[in-house]
């Protein structure tokens, strides 16, 4: 087989490993990270419903003599007496459940803060509005929870003047107001489950007038409670296969490695000579399409590739080479002014070993 021919099959060889490699290595990332849908075996759906209502009552005094100040309103400080507060929640599944229950309870928290600063916190002090009562529910899908808290609001007012008395600080405060309800339930091949909600009411202690602020987390979108079956089994087998390709992968890299050193091992001396020089000597070594013409010269034959670099640090030329490669034959040639300094490497030609 000529020498084109081997570097071409050499060529093809080696994209045919790479390409068996990657496309292996692809094929099993591709397989581990594969998702595998598991069949759904419970379903239930709910929606929630939360609000909360209030009225401001105030102490006497010469301006208002309303029984009470709806929601909504900005509220005088100095007068607030109590806050009452309606909360109100709702909830509705979709099916009958094994058991449905709830418990509730109302807490209120003093937040004293920096200024400005609300996230930088000074003191917080949490008090309990009401116990936690837990309600049983049997046969229906819903129910409704209705409770009346009154915030004594001149009280915590009184906390907060307390604390920046005490402290001697300059700070401001909110109160915030929340109930908070949590869910329990068994549902035919979805066991337990538990899900909260959350009403609040937020309201400044600092401010001469201010406003009431009430929001909720729930909100109106209909909720899933779902389970998959947990057999992993087809995970665990797409594992092994990503795994086993893995291994595969690792196997022909190696088999392309073996290949290559083997390649490597199989160079003539001649063409290992000859990369020897090129690589070494590249920086004074010119390809050259054709040898410069050494009619009228003198020529001097040298036989190591030594003599020949020895020659060109004298006279600081280039060395044109040029290789014969069907004859194997490679042609080193240094010209200077009349002067010509040749060394030839040919194949089954054994050159000094310290070349």
């Amino acid at each position: 087989m000529k020498k084109e021919e081997k570097c071409i099959s050499k060529a093809l060889t080696y994209g045919a490993l790479v390409s068996i490699i990657i496309i292996l290595g692809v094929l099993a990332q591709v397989i581990f990270n594969a998702k595998i849908e598991n069949e759904m075996i419970a379903n239930l759906e709910y929606t929630e419903n939360a609000y909360s209502d209030y009225r401001v009552y105030y102490t006497e005094n010469p301006f208002y003599v309303e029984p009470f100040i709806e929601a909504g309103k900005t509220y005088v400080r100095d007068y607030t007496n109590k806050i009452s507060t309606d909360f109100s929640y709702d909830v509705n599944y979709t099916d009958e459940l094994n058991v449905l229950e709830y418990d509730y309870y109302v807490r209120a928290k003093l937040i004293v803060f920096t200024p400005g600063h609300e996230d930088e916190d000074l003191w917080t002090r949490e008090y309990k509005l009401s116990d936690v009562e837990t309600v049983n529910i049997k046969n229906d899908i819903n129910y409704s929870l209705r409770k009346t808290i009154d915030i004594d609001y001149q009280k915590y007012r009184e906390d907060f003047d307390n604390y920046r008395r005490n402290a001697g600080v300059q700070a401001d405060a909110k109160l915030i107001v929340e109930m908070i309800i949590n869910n329990h339930g068994e549902y035919p091949n979805l066991d337990n489950f538990d899900f909260s909600s959350t009403i609040k009411m937020e309201m400044p202690l600092n401010d001469a007038t201010f406003k009431i602020k009430t929001s909720t987390s729930v909100n109106d979108d209909a909720h899933k409670i779902v389970k998959f079956s947990e057999d992993d089994h087809e995970k665990v087998y797409m594992n092994i296969i990503a795994i086993l390709l893995w291994i595969i992968a690792l196997f022909v890299a190696i088999v392309l490695i073996v290949v290559i050193r083997n390649n490597k091992n199989k160079l003539t001396y001649y063409e290992k000579v000859l990369r020897k020089i090129l690589v070494t000597y590249d920086s004074i070594i010119v390809n050259v399409e054709k040898i410069p013409s050494l009619v009228g010269l003198s020529v001097v034959d040298v036989t190591t590739f030594d003599e020949l670099v020895d020659a060109q640090n004298e006279v600081r030329l280039p060395i044109n080479f040029k290789e014969d490669k069907k004859k194997r034959i490679a042609k080193f040639v240094l010209v200077s002014n009349n002067l010509a300094w040749v060394y030839t490497l040919k194949e089954g030609v054994m050159e000094d070993k310290k070349n």
